[in-house]
């Protein structure tokens, strides 16, 4: 289930949040000044990314709000209840939810077969006028 929370509700209400997303694979969208600037997922370990931050989850209730405006589109942040990993946390960025797939995107547009690759149509991109 996905729930939308303000960045304030979120910090008051930081344990619920983290058990609904630790027992149950909630994921939370979290708002700040009415636009969506990170999402709360679930999460069952940090090698994903090993460069990404850890933190406790009471240090993150108590600084979620720097956290997420420290946030960077690149960035992972992974939160720790009783040395176990629980939640990830990712930034947005304001154009998240503005786009839908709207058709497969991973088969090639052509039949494979279709394409030729003969001595006469191969172009060096290094051979310039």
């Amino acid at each position: 289930m996905t729930k939308t929370l303000p960045v304030s509700e979120l910090a008051q209400n930081f344990d619920a949040v983290l058990n609904d997303i630790a027992k149950n694979g909630d994921e939370v969208l979290i708002e700040k000044g009415g636009q969506v600037v990170a999402q709360l997922l679930p999460t069952e370990t940090p090698e994903a990314m090993p460069a990404s931050k850890t933190v406790s989850a009471a240090e993150f209730a108590q600084h979620c709000a720097t956290f997420i405006d420290t946030m960077t589109n690149a960035g992972e942040l992974f939160v720790e209840r009783d040395g176990q990993t629980v939640a990830r946390l990712i930034a947005t960025g304001p154009m998240y939810g503005t786009m839908r797939i709207l058709g497969d995107i991973i088969s090639p547009v052509t039949d494979p077969e279709d394409w030729t690759a003969d001595e006469e149509n191969v172009v060096d991109p290094l051979d310039r006028p």
